[in-house]
Formats: structure tokens, C-alpha cells, sequence
């Protein structure tokens, strides 16, 4: 064979390598590592966001923010915990004035992410919302539990938080209830149904019931009884580290949810 030719065979692989990249090392948790729906082993709490929604039946813009959330809920599901805050319409409940002075809310519809009023949006971008998860799957978040019990008409719950940092927690639990119509919807007509819809707090106030200060690894328990609701309400519970919600779910009447944790490949 031809010396320049033997040559030349052998630097092919050397050239086919040049200019290529390495690929970029792994930096943590992110969607792609995870199964939806959790597990009851594992080293990392299983993540939920809350999507708190400011919304209005005479707002035509604000069933685009129910519909982001609807995709974004789509596109990572088992992931966003929304809850719908209605302003000075038909399904307002008392808390909507205190929540939205206590958020800064002027214009509708407006999103919070994880009850931080720093991260405030016009809500109707599904991608910003996931984006928001997948930032959110990178920080190891505080664990939550709850068991919820109906006896003689009254409400027993009980949420477990167990912290990751130090750092001060505190719960936020309310009623929520979904497909509720309304007579009208701005832009939308009549026969509108509603999802998400707050009902009422259990808990006191817009922050939640004080846990104090816990240390990395300690658990805390709060505790809350109400009338049982007859109308499909739900619990939407959320755990507050700093003011800052760090975990949250959903749960009915009367059910139970254990520690769970993200599904490791």
C-alpha cells in the first residue's frame, strides 16, 4: 500500500475528533432524572410548586393564565399545585383582599410562584411556568406530609413538615374546589367553569401557621380542624421556608399523603 495512503487512513479518526465537544458533566437534579409521581424511599423530597393565580370573571384576559397552567400542568405533570384567588366577582372569597394587598396586585390576571411575590407574572406563558419546575427540581425542597379525616362533620388535619435547612417554616392549608360555572366569563360567555378556585384558609392569616425556627433534618407538626365542606372541596397545603413556599400538594377530605421522594434513574 501506498505509504501516503497508509498515512492518511491512519489520521482519519484523529481528524473525525477534532473539534468536537465533551459533554457537559451533569450539575444536579433536573426534570429528565425523574419519573412523576414519587416514591416512598429515596434521598430527595418529591417537589411540587403552588401556582397562586389572581383571576376574575369580569377579567377577558384571565382564562389565558387558567389555560397556561392547564399546558404547563401538561408538560410536567404531578408538578404545579394551582390555586385561582377570585377579585371582587361571584366566587371572591374574604381572603382575596388580604392576599392581594399582601402580593401587590394591580392588574389581572396576575401569577405567584411558590407564594414569593418577587416572582410575579402576567401568568399567561406556559413556558415560563415550566421553566419555573425545572428550576425548581434543582434545589432540594423541605418534605410534607398530611393526613386529612372527616368525623361527625368536622375536619381533622395534619401536616408534617420536615425541614432540609435551617431556616423558619410555617404551613399554609385552604380549600380549593374545581369546576365551578359561572353565570359569565368575560370574553367567554356563559357556562364557564372555573378551576382551582380558593374557598376559604384554614390556616390564620396569608402566612401560614407558625412552626418556628427548625434546624436541618427536624420535624414539625401543625395541626387544624373545620367544618367538613359537602361541595368536592379539596385541601391545598404548602409548606412556607422563610415566607417562601418549599413544597406543597393537594389532598381530599379525607386521605392520607406520606413522605414521598423524587423516583432517582
Amino acid at each position: 500500500m501506498n505509504k501516503w495512503l497508509l498515512v492518511l487512513l491512519l489520521a482519519l479518526p484523529i481528524a473525525a475528533c477534532v473539534g468536537q465537544k465533551e459533554e457537559p458533566e451533569d450539575e444536579g437534579p433536573h426534570p429528565g432524572n425523574y419519573v412523576p409521581g414519587g416514591s416512598e424511599t429515596g434521598t430527595v423530597f418529591y417537589r411540587r410548586v403552588l401556582a397562586l393565580g389572581f383571576t376574575a370573571t369580569w377579567c377577558q384576559y384571565c382564562p389565558l393564565m387558567s389555560q397556561a397552567i392547564a399546558d404547563a400542568s401538561a408538560l410536567r405533570p404531578d408538578r404545579i399545585i394551582p390555586l385561582s384567588v377570585h377579585y371582587m366577582d361571584e366566587l371572591s372569597p374574604e381572603e382575596a383582599t388580604p392576599l392581594s394587598e399582601a402580593f401587590g396586585i394591580f392588574d389581572y390576571p396576575s401569577l405567584i410562584m411558590d407564594w414569593n411575590a418577587s416572582l410575579l407574572s402576567g401568568g399567561k406563558d406556559a413556558d415560563y411556568l415550566v421553566s419555573y419546575v425545572d428550576d425548581a427540581l434543582k434545589t432540594q425542597p423541605c418534605g410534607l406530609t398530611a393526613s386529612a379525616a372527616v368525623t361527625d362533620g368536622t375536619l381533622s388535619l395534619e401536616v408534617k413538615v420536615k425541614a432540609v435547612r435551617n431556616a423558619s417554616y410555617s404551613v399554609f392549608a385552604a380549600w380549593a374546589q374545581d369546576d365551578i360555572t359561572v353565570s359569565q366569563q368575560a370574553g367567554y360567555g356563559p357556562g364557564y367553569h372555573c378551576q382551582a378556585v380558593l374557598r376559604g384558609f384554614l390556616s390564620p392569616g396569608t402566612g401560614g401557621k407558625d412552626l418556628g425556627a427548625l434546624q436541618g433534618g427536624a420535624e414539625a407538626t401543625a395541626s387544624f380542624s373545620a367544618p367538613a365542606r359537602e361541595d368536592g372541596s379539596y385541601l391545598v397545603i404548602c409548606a412556607l421556608e422563610d415566607g417562601v413556599a418549599c413544597n406543597a400538594l393537594k389532598l381530599a377530605q379525607n386521605e392520607t399523603n406520606k413522605y414521598t421522594y423524587e423516583k432517582e434513574n
